[in-house]
Order: structure tokens, then sequence, then C-alpha cells
């Protein structure tokens, strides 16, 4: 359990803070460099990214910082603190994908290096740059640090919260142990305002059954509660206030213990339906097997996961007594354990839900990895690059032949990336086995660092090869040639990134996107959001309108409503933009 002030165990002298500052420094150029450089390089994915850029951007435009809206529809599915930041970089860098995708990064980044300053502080200087350099090249940590999505922010936000804990109690009672539990309380409300409940709920009980297992409650005396949940309710509670008196539920509302949206308001949709229901029942239809994360999980942790089995046996070689010495360790194990029991529980599942564990594995693979490189005569890596080698081959034969199999859907130049990302794993991974069956020298561990770097480097290049159809180029192509008055609608569907790119709202025909059944409930957008056979009579009105569709949508549409023609005005593989005007010849899309 935490060390008391009276406890004999101290913790290895972290070093003069002049070698700190400058492992931070020289962390935060690499990895934000690595980070930061190429967010701009690829457009918004769909559904996700979409989403949450449309939302920020419509907080710019109508000034209401307390009612998040999609498309003009109140949004109560999550808080609002990430669609305050990247409202906040969009004013000061204009809309464009690297000003969308700064946060994300940044917490990214900003993971790194707290687990970097954590594992130095427990185990020295060694320990903490291994556990950065794990973090930093793990492969879901780095994706999703890439992506304008809420789960890197609420990760590092309750990674925060978990490690100032974990610091404070090894910490005597004075100012530095107060200000780590104010951290600690912050960053559980910082994530509570990020991603709703699970900001405070999973942190909380992975200390609980840390300090039941340990029998340690009398470590609790001292957290400063009062001060704690204080600030805490300060940053959390006020915008959950907010919304929930200005959206109250009406006279039609069935109660909070209904599963009717019919009436509801801020209160229910928020606590009930977005957190309970969504948990213990498939109404938000993200159905897997419960094994799902167990799986998602060790690939999501590559290429260190090649060194994981050995990592965990070599902390839980002392059992129980290793625990007492470094209780620490098991806070990491119940951390990973209960993260993934939590979720493969849930009847709602996506691969970004793991992304919490990392942090935890890369200081316990980052120890690891220290001592054996503190300790080459005792402790082998051969195991772990033996392992690296196996999958580094595989991944490197089935990179290009997954790319190859898309066929004509691959951009010009998408096979060469997926050949260099597979040649160098397959190159490291060949190396890796060829050493392997001699002596293990430990500077080996440069070839995964390497490696990861490369595939790191083009994951942004390669990623729109297996990204959903995007939206981009049709809103760039409309957008300069819209005059005030011109009517825009999505037909059959509702593509997120649309609107952001194209910089205004749009009205949607023949469809009622799920997500926004509850906006569409507590106000009228009746003008906006048409049935088929009032969007045929608009259509075949004098007035401009623009309509974007899919090939197959727009043949189902056709065989409801033969009526229905229009001109188009640009095609891609997936999408048709429509109008209802005549076509100047010049604005005739290519056959």
């Amino acid at each position: 359990m935490p060390q008391s002030a009276t406890s004999t165990t101290t913790l290895p002298h972290p070093g003069p803070r002049g070698q700190i500052l400058k492992d931070l420094l020289l962390l935060a150029i690499v990895f934000g460099c690595l980070y930061l450089a190429l967010t701009h390089f690829r457009p918004l994915g769909n559904p996700d990214e979409g989403r949450y850029a449309e939302i920020p951007r419509e907080m710019l435009a109508s000034g209401d910082w307390v009612n998040p809206r999609l498309n003009g529809l109140l949004y109560f599915e999550k808080p609002p603190l990430l669609y305050w930041l990247t409202a906040a970089s969009i004013r000061v860098l204009g809309f464009n994908e690297h000003a969308l995708r700064l946060w994300p990064a940044l917490f990214g980044l900003i993971g790194i290096l707290m687990t970097y300053g954590t594992a130095r502080r427990l185990y020295g200087r060694t320990a903490g740059l291994f556990s950065a350099i794990v973090l930093g090249t793990c492969l879901l940590w780095f994706g999703i640090s890439q992506m304008l999505i809420l789960d890197g922010a609420v990760s590092t936000c309750m990674t925060a919260a978990l490690f100032c804990f974990l610091l404070a109690f090894r910490e005597p009672p004075g100012k530095r142990r107060f200000w780590l539990l104010m951290g600690f309380y912050l960053a559980m409300a910082l994530a509570t305002l990020t991603k709703g409940l699970i900001g405070f709920l999973i942190p909380g009980a992975i200390l609980f059954l840390w300090i039941l297992l340990l029998k340690q409650w009398k470590q609790l005396r001292n957290v400063h509660l009062l001060v704690g949940v204080l600030v805490f309710l300060a940053v959390a509670v006020p915008w959950h206030v907010l919304a929930a008196l200005g959206n109250p539920s009406t006279e039609a509302s069935a109660g909070l213990l209904s599963d009717k949206r019919d009436g509801q308001g801020f209160f229910w949709f928020y606590f009930v339906h977005e957190h309970f229901l969504r948990y213990f029942t498939s109404s938000a239809n993200r159905g897997e097997p419960f094994w799902f994360f167990l799986v998602i999980a060790p690939l999501g942790f590559f290429p260190w996961v090649a060194f994981l089995p050995q990592a965990i046996r070599h902390e839980v070689r002392n059992g129980w007594r290793g625990f007492r010495e470094h209780p620490e360790v098991l806070l990491f194990l119940i951390w990973v354990v209960f993260v993934i029991a939590f979720f493969s529980i849930s009847q709602s599942k996506l691969v970004p839900y793991i992304l919490p564990i990392y942090p935890a594995l890369a200081i316990l693979t980052g120890r690891y990895l220290a001592d054996a490189w503190n300790r080459p005569a005792k402790i082998s890596l051969r195991g772990g690059l033996i392992s690296y080698g196996v999958i580094a081959i595989l991944l490197g034969l089935a990179c290009p032949i997954g790319i190859y199999s898309r066929g004509d859907k691959v951009a010009e130049g998408g096979l060469a990336l997926a050949c260099a990302i597979g040649g160098t794993f397959l190159v490291s991974g060949l190396y890796c086995l060829w050493k392997g069956r001699a002596r293990v020298s430990r500077t080996l561990l440069v070839v995964p660092i390497l490696s990861s770097l490369v595939f790191l480097v083009l994951f942004n290049p390669i990623a729109p090869l297996v990204m959903r159809p995007g939206t981009k180029a049709f809103a760039e192509y409309l957008k300069p040639r819209l005059q005030p008055g011109d009517r825009v609608f999505i037909l059959r569907g509702y593509f997120q990134d649309f609107p952001p790119y194209l910089g205004r709202m749009v009205s949607v025909a023949a469809s009622t996107p799920n997500e926004q059944e509850f906006g569409l409930a507590r106000e009228d957008h009746s003008d906006r959001y048409l049935e088929g056979d009032a969007f045929v009579r608009l259509w075949n009105s004098p007035e401009t309108v623009y309509a974007l569709v899919r090939h197959k949508r727009l043949r189902q549409f056709q065989q409801k409503f033969p009526e229905f023609r229009g001109r188009k005005l640009m095609i891609d593989r997936s999408f048709l933009l429509l109008t209802n005007q005549p076509v100047k010849r010049d604005e005739a899309p290519s056959p």
C-alpha cells in the first residue's frame, strides 16, 4: 500500500532537477514533433471526427457554450470540455485539421510526460525514459491521439488522477502531498467534464479495490476530502446544473425510470440514457462479444506486447510479498484488469474504450526493460525480441497484402506506403530472429523502437486508405458556389464531416439520424428535416437546392419517388452532389 510518513521504505532519488527538465524537454520535442507534425495530413474521419468538429464550430458561431449542438440540434451525449478546447483552437488557428486535432495530440503528449515523471519517481530515470518511449510508440495510444475523439482526453485525465493519488501517498504530509491530492480531485473533475461519470467512477473503483486488497484504510485519513470534493464540484458540476436547468423534462415525460425519450430533459438523457441504458442495454447498437477487449488490448499495445508477458512475470515473481514492497505494481495490475473487465461487461463496446490501460502497461513494461538494460547478465530480452520478430514478420506480410486486396479503392501511392511499412516490419522482425539465436544485446531494443517510429510517421499518410469515405471534396466544391438562401440537403443519410467542411448547418431529407432524435424531439426543426415527399416538392420548386447522397441510396429514393430527378455537379466512388438548377457546361462533372 502507499507508504505513510512513518514508512521505512523510500523512493529512489529522482535525480537532479536539471536532468529531469532536460529529459522532459527532449521527450516533449521528439514526441511533440511525432504527435503534432502530421495531424493535418488527412481529412476528418466519419463519423466521429466530423461530429466533434461540427459541435465546437457551432459553439463559436452561436456563442452558446452551455448547450452543445450538432447540426443545430441539442446534443447532450457527452460533456463539453473537449468542445470548448477545440473551439478555442479554431478561434486561434482557424478551421483546419491541425487545429481540430491539436488537443487530442496534446493530451497524448501530456500522458507520455506524466508517465515518464511517475515512472522516474518510482523506479529511477532509466525506467522513466523506457516507460515514456513504450507509451509514446504504443500503437493505440498514438492512433487515438491523432483523432478528434474524446477517449484520449479522458484517458489522460484519469491517468493523471491515478498517478497523483499514487504519488501523494508516497509523500509525507506537507504541501507536496496536498497539491498532489488536489491534482487527483481536479483530474477526476476534468475527466468527468470530458466523458461523464466514468471520469471519477473508474479511478475511484480502482483505488477502492487497491486499498481493499491491501487493507490500508487508515491511509485515507488525510486525503483532504472536504477541500478535494469542493474542487471537484467546482469544476465538474456547474455545466451539468446549467444544462439541466435549461433543458427540463416536460409533462409528456414518463419519468426517470422509463426507457422512453418522449418529453425527457437533459437529466434523463444524459444520466439515464447515455450512462446506464447505454452500459446495460444494447440501445447504442455497439454490441461486441465479451472477449472483444481481450483481443483489442494486446493488439493496441504493439510492439511492446511482445515483452508484456515477461514484464508481468518479472513484477509478480515475489508474489504477495512483492506487492507489499512495491504496492504500486498491484495498483497497475488492478488498473488494467478492472478497465478491461468494466468495458467487457458493457453492452456498448468500441476500440478506443480500452485506451486508459496503456499508461499502466507502459510503466510495468518500462520498468522491466530498464531492469534488463541495467542488469543484462541477469535479465534476458531474448523471449521478447523473438516474439517481436514473429509478430513483426506477420504484420510485414499482412500490411501490403491487405492494402492490395482493396483494389481500385486505394489511392495512388497507397501501395507504396503499405510496402514501406510492411518492409520495415519484415526487416526488423527477421533481424531480431536472426540475432535472437545468439547472445542478445540490450541495444537490440532500438529495433522495435525505430520500426515503430517509421510506422507512426507513416500513420497519417496511410490512414485515408482504410478510412470511411469522406465528403471534404464535395464541401470544398460547393462552398464558394453557395448564395444566401440556397438550401443544402443530405439525402437519405447524414455525413458528419460535410457540415463542418461546408461551414454551415445542412438540412436532412428522408432520414432521421439516431443520435439526433433527442434534439428533434426537444425543438421544432421540421423546416430542415423533411420527409421524402416534402423534399421532392421543395426540389421541384423555384428555390435553389443542392443534395448530397450515396449512389445506392439515390437509386432507392428514386424507386420510391420516380419523379425525383437531379442534375449532377460532382461524383466520386461513394457520393453524388446534385442540384435542381440548370448546370453550366464548365460545372458539369466529368464522366
